[in-house]
């Protein structure tokens, strides 16, 4: 009889202590779906998520390129490395956040996507360009351009805005002659209103190839609004091309075949609408990025710029930038 009061009692206690257990889980459960719901950080993550949501296109992608992207989750989103920065409504023209925004610094490789906008108003896209040896001397090997190849003005446009290639910028300035298609830089710039931007060379290897992120939001709109058959160039993962090259010599033609593959690491993310990078020792890292995003049933379609961040952290910055971006709009 004392045996089964003692079964009795230890099962009654067993139970309490379940239902303990069951009930607290409950109660800390319904804390972490309020906290998710009122602590504006985690809806901002959240919204920071949806905002680079990957592209699944990119599964078979080389994985090399996106690398960068995956950045530490930002706790801190005033903690910005860039010397200046923008964030911009490209539909409004509203200005959501700037830093040193008329400050002049150089740009970099930001500057070829002025190269391939005069070389697109100034150049037939099918005239032809051969890829001379002294066009190869210019410092980098990006796109990996040969000698006496042959391409179309467009088809350069693949390894200068993909991969960055200086050799390309170099092709597309000679074929027009170099201090006149750089005059022609410089004068289109002054009549889009960018009157802080001066260009030296087409490549961006000069330091004295400079702009503000004002005069660079001049740019990302227009592109926006009039270029885009540019802008989805630089939206592309990979791109495959078959080119000649003439063998002076013997006058026999052989074929090149070239997969380019982009430097950007936004091109994996379905609301990238485009953009390009750019890093000089001078520059440090620069970058221009389009990005559409979707808030109660309205699109905002902004620009984010940043020059001279500091190297390895341009792409931290503009998540970090797209974080006061959301706080900007749910305010």
């Amino acid at each position: 009889m004392n045996k089964s009061r003692y079964i009795l009692i230890f099962s009654i206690i067993i139970l309490i202590i379940a239902l303990t257990y069951n009930l607290r889980n409950k109660i800390i459960n319904t804390e972490m779906v309020q906290r998710e719901e009122t602590d504006p950080r985690i809806s901002l993550e959240m919204d920071k998520d949806i905002f680079l949501q990957e592209d699944n296109t990119s599964q078979n992608i080389p994985k090399k390129t996106k690398t960068s992207v995956n950045s530490p989750v930002v706790k801190d989103p005033d903690d910005i490395s860039a010397e200046a920065y923008m964030i911009g409504d490209l539909d409004t023209n509203k200005v959501y956040l700037q830093y040193n925004s008329s400050k002049v610094l150089p740009i970099a490789s930001l500057s070829k996507l002025f190269t391939a906008l005069i070389a697109e108003h100034i150049l037939d896209p099918e005239k032809t360009v051969n890829i001379t040896e002294e066009i190869l001397k210019t410092e980098g090997d990006a796109g990996h351009l040969v000698k006496d190849e042959v391409f179309t003005v467009k088809e350069l446009f693949y390894p200068l805005l993909m991969e960055s290639s200086n050799d390309a910028a170099e092709a597309l300035a000679e074929s027009y002659g170099y201090s006149r298609f750089i005059i022609q830089m410089n004068q289109f710039a002054k009549e889009l209103g960018m009157i802080s931007t001066r260009f030296n060379d087409a490549t961006g290897l000069s330091s004295q190839n400079v702009s503000n992120v004002k005069d660079l939001f001049i740019l990302s709109k227009y592109l926006f609004e009039s270029e885009a058959s540019l802008l989805e160039v630089t939206k592309q993962k990979t791109f495959d091309l078959a080119t000649t090259t003439a063998d002076m010599a013997s006058t026999t033609t052989k074929h090149q075949f070239h997969h380019f593959v982009s430097i950007n690491p936004y091109v994996f993310y379905s609301h990238f609408l485009g953009g390009k990078t750019g890093r000089t020792n001078e520059a440090k890292e620069s970058m221009i990025s389009l990005f559409e995003y979707n808030s109660d049933l309205t699109t905002h379609n902004i620009a984010i710029i940043i020059l001279r961040s500091e190297f390895g952290q341009r792409e931290i910055d503009t998540e970090k930038l797209i974080m006061k971006f959301l706080k900007e709009v749910k305010q």
